[in-house]
């Protein structure tokens, strides 16, 4: 009798223990096998471009499994991008158009695109990028105002005699001159120049003294003039003067 509930208990005990064993395993994908291939040989946009009518090829790269193209019109339609595709026998795409949202301020976006060849599948994460122009300057279109001898006749600017300018600077509404000339640092305002008229803004340099020179070096940013001296060390300090208005006192 004791025989037969020893032999019970372990029965039991496989039987829980192979339960257990069962649930707490990974249910990992069986291989499909089947002859039929889904490599994905070659793909290109068929309907890139503000017409629909550009074709981009993509380049595939079958280890990482990833295509990217080159980049695109933003005009193109984004919300049905078309593929031709050359695939094993057989294959298709799971989709005649895909759809590519871009998140704003983003110029690239990927997705998956799925090659399907019953039963089996591969998948691909398919870039695109937009070609958005940098704006800025076109310094293919510019105009120039020269102020030095030249051979349009136009006188050299004093200011620019004698190596006494140390600096310009510039922010689309005036010129900053830094200069030891007699005229002193001042700034010019570019509606003038470019109506060929020169007049100078002197600066309010009350209190600019000091350095092996008293100015040397400046900038023009957004409205903020700075100048700085130029230093010889702890008998004159590095000093940088700062005006918003140029009739005032610097700070």
């Amino acid at each position: 009798m004791q025989k037969i509930k020893y032999t019970l208990l372990i029965g039991l005990a496989t039987a829980f223990f192979s339960l257990f064993l069962t649930s707490c395993g990974e249910n990992y994908p069986e291989n499909i096998e089947s002859p039929n291939q889904v490599v994905l040989k070659s793909i290109k946009i068929v309907n890139a471009g503000k017409e629909g009518n550009t074709v981009v090829e993509g380049v595939i790269d079958e280890n990482a499994k990833t295509v990217w193209f080159p980049r695109i019109d933003p005009e193109t339609n984004l919300s049905a991008i078309k593929f031709e595709a050359e695939m094993s026998d057989g294959a298709k795409l799971n989709q005649e158009a895909y759809e590519f949202s871009f998140e704003e301020g983003n110029d690239a976006k990927t997705i998956v695109i799925k090659i399907v060849n019953e039963p089996r599948f591969r998948e691909y994460f398919v870039t695109l990028r937009l070609n958005i122009p940098v704006f800025g300057a076109d310094f293919n279109k510019f105009q120039i105002y020269d102020n030095t001898n030249n051979e349009l006749g136009n006188p050299v600017y004093p200011s620019f005699k004698g190596l006494s300018t140390r600096g310009t600077g510039f922010d689309g509404e005036h010129v900053l001159i830094v200069t030891r000339a007699t005229e002193g640092s001042h700034l010019l305002k570019v509606e003038d120049l470019k109506k060929n008229e020169i007049k100078p803004i002197p600066l309010n340099l009350t209190g600019v003294a000091g350095g092996t020179f008293v100015v040397n070096c400046g900038a023009q940013i957004h409205g903020h003039t700075y100048i700085a001296n130029l230093s010889g060390g702890l008998v004159s300090p590095l000093k940088i003067y700062h005006w918003t208005d140029p009739t005032k006192e610097p700070e």
